[in-house]
This record gives C-alpha cells, structure tokens and sequence, in this order.
C-alpha cells in the first residue's frame, strides 16, 4: 500500500475547511512515503495541473455549479482512468456529487473507496431545503453504503447526522492542526504593531458565510464593551458591515480580511479569547479552536454537536448560538477568572498536541488504509 487518489469538490487556493483539509493530509502522507494525487474540480477554464510539496493535483472545470455544488462528470472518467494506478481511493464530503461520481468510478474499478464525511449537506435557504432531504435518500445513502470505510470527526456528530445514524462501522478521526507552525510561542506583538491593536481583543475566524453566524459575535459587542476582530472574508462581509454600522458599533467592531498565515498566527496569540459561534450543521468541528488552542489561547463553541467537542472535552464554554447575551456572559466570565481559565487553556494545549496532530491523525487514517486492504 503506498499510493492514494484523493477526489474532493474544491482543493486550494479555494478556501475552506475540507480544502485544507485534504492539502494538509495529502502533504503528511506524501512525506510519509505515499504517492498521493488530488483531483478536484475546481478552476476554470479547462483543465489544470500542479504540484504542491510533491503532491499532484489535478483540476478539471465543471459543467456547471450549482448552489455551491459542481457538477462534473469528469470525475467518473477521471478516477476510472487512473484507479489502476492507486491502491484507494478517499473521498471527501460535501459537496455530493463529486464523491459520488467517484464512489461509482472506485467500485466499477474494483477499488476501496475510503469516505471523509465532513459534514452533513445543508443549505442556507429554506426554500430549497427538499433537496437536502432527496440528497439524504437517495444520493447520501449510497455513498455511507456503498464506502469500504467512513472516518467521521465526532461521535456528536455521527450520532445526531440524518445520514450518518444507521452506519456501524466508522473511524472517528478528528480534524488536525499543525502543531510545528501554530507552535504555542508568544507572537502578539507582531500582530499589534502591525495592526495597530493594543487594547484587549476577542476574535472570530473563518469565512463570512451565513452558517458561520457571525451576526452573533457581532451583536455579543454591545455587551463586552470589548473589541470584536473579524479575521476573514466572504459574501456575507457587507452584511455584517452594516449590521455593525445599524448596531453603531463601528468603534468595536475590526473587519480585518483574509490576512497572511504567519499574521493568523500572530492573531491567535494576541486575542484574549477565540470564538466560534457557527449555527449549522456544516460545521463539523472547527479547525479554529484547535489552532488557538495550540497557540494558547481561551475558545468559546456554539453549543452544536461536533463543533461543541474540543471545548467539553478540556472543560471551556459553550454558548447558545442564537443568544448574544449568553455569548457576552461566557466572554466576561472567562475574563473575570482569566489565570485560572489559562491553566485549563494550558492542559488544552496539551490536548492539542497528543491527540490533534497532524502526525496522530494520519497514523490513525493509515491504520484505516490497512484494515480495508486487509
């Protein structure tokens, strides 16, 4: 075994969680001997090839997107073509249409096909919310069936999936963070020179998409009388700047941008407190905590399944994700008690670092590799 066709939807520069996630496990298992190809369906126009820290990666343009959802029959021949040359083949979800075309490829190939079920498909508007339930009954079911092996991130979050419930045999794995870059060391006066921040600051980081609810960390500012930092960008952001400007708290509230990776982790080490208020069930788990968790700083979660996992198993807070005011009493409880908060934050780090890295991570995903191939 030492070869592994990764098939996801999107793959970098497109940000996002599994995007991310798949170049990061793509990278450690090419430095532990695989020879690992990603294809995705992500650029136009036409089709692309790169190569990231020996990492193939393969791009075709889709037919179509639709809701966020490439359609791209390219997938099937694709993975159909090149099976041969693989020992598996690991899919990754959501969206649905490209792990399913590779499903289909993978078993007429007479290939494994490992599935990473990132999170459930949800979509933001209620009106198309019958197509999610179409998705679950037929599309969703083929995929958990028809999959050699699944890797969830939680078990809150397999118990409470509409899709994932009825499966037996799983792995959870969870998310990892790369502990030698978000190293723990004290970068925070990097970042307050550099963007002129020098009173105490809580931060959100992520997309500004509408399931991140980031409206909530927003409104949480009325409370705090503390500074907000938004770090990230997204078709949400001119939302939430005139949320914040019909709120009148222009003087709390920092939209940063996309900002640099070193300058992320400069961040992280300069916020009091690092909050993740996500509402949906697309997020799974919140790659964020861990970084902040790794660079020693408190977090907050939404209190949802998967997302709430890392803060109850090192005991830090959790909030109603509708409720701002609960959101701002969290904060300044933490802040009240913040020496006795930073030892917790200290074991969590700990945590971190034996259970979340990414060396951890991939010798579990391997172990899976190893038990599908008997």
């Amino acid at each position: 075994m030492n070869s592994i066709l990764m098939v996801c939807p999107y793959i970098y520069p497109h940000v996002g969680g599994v995007e991310s996630h798949v170049r990061d496990l793509s990278i450690y298992l090419s430095r532990r001997g695989f020879k690992v190809t990603i294809l995705s369906n992500d650029i136009p126009p036409g089709y692309s090839r790169i190569k990231i820290d020996n990492v193939d990666i393969i791009r075709t343009r889709p037919i179509i997107e639709v809701i966020r959802m490439p359609i791209d029959p390219q997938i099937y021949r694709n993975v159909l073509k090149m099976a041969s040359d693989y020992d598996i083949v690991h899919g990754h979800f959501p969206p649905p249409l490209t792990p399913y075309f590779a499903i289909k490829a993978a078993k007429k190939a007479e290939k494994p096909y490992v599935l990473t079920y990132h999170c459930d498909p949800t979509l933001d508007n209620r009106f198309l919310v019958f197509l999610e339930d179409i998705y679950n009954s037929f599309m969703g079911r083929a995929l958990v069936e028809g999959s050699d092996a699944i890797i969830v991130t939680s078990e809150s979050y397999k118990r409470t999936s509409k899709i994932l419930w009825r499966v037996h045999k799983y792995w959870i794995i969870p998310n990892a963070v790369d502990i030698q870059f978000f190293d723990g060391r004290d970068y925070a006066s990097i970042f307050r020179e550099k963007y002129s921040i020098h009173e105490d600051f809580v931060m959100f980081v992520g997309r500004l998409v509408p399931h991140k609810n980031v409206e909530v960390f927003i409104q949480a500012a009325e409370y705090t009388g503390l500074k907000h930092v938004v770090i990230g960008d997204g078709p949400h952001r001119d939302h939430l700047e005139r949320l914040t400007r019909r709120l009148r708290l222009q003087d709390r509230v920092l939209f940063l941008g996309k900002i640099p990776r070193e300058d992320l982790r400069a961040a992280y080490s300069a916020a009091s407190i690092v909050i993740l208020p996500s509402l949906s069930r697309l997020e799974a788990f919140g790659i964020v905590l861990l970084e902040a968790l790794a660079m020693g700083t408190p977090i907050i979660a939404a209190d949802i399944p998967g997302v709430k996992t890392i803060v109850d198993t090192i005991g830090l807070p959790k909030f109603n994700p509708v409720d701002p005011k609960d959101l701002a009493s969290k904060i300044l409880k933490i802040l009240e008690d913040y020496d006795s908060i930073k030892s917790i934050v200290k074991n969590g780090q700990e945590v971190v670092r034996k259970y979340y890295s990414w060396e951890r991570v991939v010798d579990k995903i391997i172990d899976v590799y190893k038990i599908i191939l008997g």
